[in-house]
C-alpha cells in the first residue's frame, strides 16, 4: 500500500526533470524563463543597433522617397500588438511565471525541444534578413533613393525572411508557454505581417517591374518554393 501510494508521486517528479509540461506556472523550469529572458533581450539589441547603423547611414543622405504606398493601418496594429504581446509576455513570465496570463491551455501543446529550436532559427534569421537588407531597411513601404532589390542572404529563398523569422519566434515562444497571451500575439502578428508584406511588394512591384515578377515566381513569399515537378523531372528513371 506504501508503494502504491508514493509511485504516482514519484512518477510526477520524474516528468518534471525530464521537462514535462508543469500542471501549474508556478512550476515553471527555471531555464524556460532565462531562455525568454534572453530572447527578449536579444531583441532589444537588435533593434537599437540597427537604429543606430541606419541612423548612421542615411546621415547626410537625399532620403528621397521614389515609391511608396499607403502604411496598412490594420496589418501594422496587429503586427505591432504581435510584437509587444510575445516581448512583454516574453519579460513578464521571466519575472513572475504564475500570472494568470500564462495559464498553459494544454500540456499537450508543450514541445520544449521544437520552441527552442524555433526561437534560436527565428533570432539567426532576424539577424541574416536584417544585415542583408543593410541601408535598404524600412518599416514603412517605401523606398528611398539608393534602394536595391535585395536577392542574396536569405533573399535567395524566401521574400521576407524578416517577418518569418519573427513568426518562428512567436510559434516558439507559444510552445514553450503555451498560453493564450502567446497564442494570440502569433495571430495577430502572422496576420499583420501577410498584410504588410503585400503593401511592400506592390511597392517594388511598381519600382522594378518584371525583375520583381521573375524574382517573386521563383522565390516563396514567407517559406521557400518547392518546385516538385523539375524534381520528377530530374529524378533519374530507375529511382
Amino acid at each position: 500500500m506504501l508503494m502504491s501510494e508514493n509511485r504516482p508521486r514519484a512518477l510526477g517528479v520524474l516528468r518534471t526533470a525530464r521537462g514535462a509540461h508543469p500542471f501549474s506556472p508556478s512550476e515553471a523550469p527555471p531555464m524556460i524563463r532565462a531562455i525568454l529572458a534572453a530572447s527578449a533581450g536579444i531583441q532589444v539589441l537588435l533593434w537599437f543597433t540597427t537604429w543606430r547603423f541606419l541612423r548612421r547611414a542615411q546621415r547626410g543622405g537625399a532620403n528621397e522617397v521614389i515609391a511608396s504606398t499607403a502604411v496598412p493601418r490594420l496589418g501594422l496594429a496587429l503586427s505591432f500588438l504581435g510584437y509587444a504581446g510575445w516581448f512583454l509576455g516574453s519579460l513578464g513570465y521571466a519575472a513572475n511565471p504564475t500570472w494568470p496570463l500564462f495559464q498553459a491551455l494544454s500540456r499537450n501543446l508543450f514541445f520544449p525541444r521544437v520552441g527552442g529550436g524555433l526561437l534560436v532559427g527565428g533570432h539567426g534569421l532576424v539577424i541574416w534578413a536584417t544585415l542583408s537588407l543593410g541601408s535598404s531597411f524600412d518599416l514603412r513601404p517605401r523606398l528611398i533613393v539608393g534602394h536595391r532589390l535585395i536577392r542574396h542572404g536569405p533573399y535567395r529563398s524566401v521574400r521576407h525572411p524578416l517577418y518569418t523569422g519573427l513568426q518562428a519566434l512567436y510559434v516558439g515562444t507559444f510552445l514553450l508557454v503555451p498560453c493564450a497571451l502567446f497564442l494570440l500575439s502569433a495571430i495577430a502578428a502572422m496576420i499583420g505581417n501577410a498584410l504588410r508584406a503585400q503593401a511592400e511588394e506592390r511597392v517594388l512591384l511598381a519600382r522594378y517591374g518584371e525583375a520583381y515578377r521573375a524574382y517573386a515566381r521563383s522565390v516563396g513569399r514567407f517559406l521557400p518554393k518547392v518546385d516538385l515537378c523539375s524534381r520528377r523531372r530530374g529524378r533519374p528513371p530507375h529511382e
